[in-house]
């Protein structure tokens, strides 16, 4: 992108229906360079969302790098990384989605601690007796059949970010 290239940039936050998320906090943290991955820990704009789900920089934000984290009560934390560029009329628009907390998100890596993308991410509901002692709780975990059961599962993206999804809470 054009380093001299200003624009505005509109968040819009929904969740998993595509209902607006009102009151989400959105940070805009600038990456110190597109090589390193790495974003400085200080957001160039902190915004907070609107009746319709919507927020924008008030200042015009230079093309380049970003990673947008975005918080709201009742949903787990989104953190993703985006390219801002020109867009239409020098706006760059980012779709954010926030699932509600009876899900599980993370980032996989592989052993060179870079992101791994397509990696299967599954999640075991704990089975097992709760009641007597250590060595019960555990025999009662070791039932195959029972752990062979998925409750949900996901495939990590490009950088290597996951969400399970449609979890009961316990």
């Amino acid at each position: 992108p054009d380093k001299d290239m200003q624009v505005t940039v509109q968040v819009k936050v929904q969740d998993e229906l595509k209902n607006p998320v009102v009151y989400a906090v959105v940070r805009i943290i600038r990456k110190r360079n597109a090589g390193s991955g790495i974003p400085d820990m200080k957001p160039i704009e902190v915004l907070r969302t609107n009746k319709k789900g919507m927020a924008a920089t008030r200042q015009k934000v230079p093309t380049g790098n970003y990673t947008f984290h975005v918080t709201g009560r009742g949903f787990t934390v989104y953190m993703g990384d985006r390219t801002v560029s020109e867009g239409d009329n020098r706006v760059f628009q980012v779709l954010v989605t926030l699932y509600s907390e009876s899900t599980i998100s993370g980032r996989v890596f592989d052993k060179n601690n870079q992101p791994l993308e397509n990696a299967r991410v599954v999640v075991y509901r704990e089975i097992g007796k709760k009641e007597g002692n250590e060595f019960d709780r555990l025999m009662g975990l070791l039932d195959r059949p029972k752990l062979e059961m998925p409750v949900s599962e996901a495939r990590s993206e490009k950088n290597g970010q996951y969400v399970v999804c449609n979890l009961q809470t316990g």
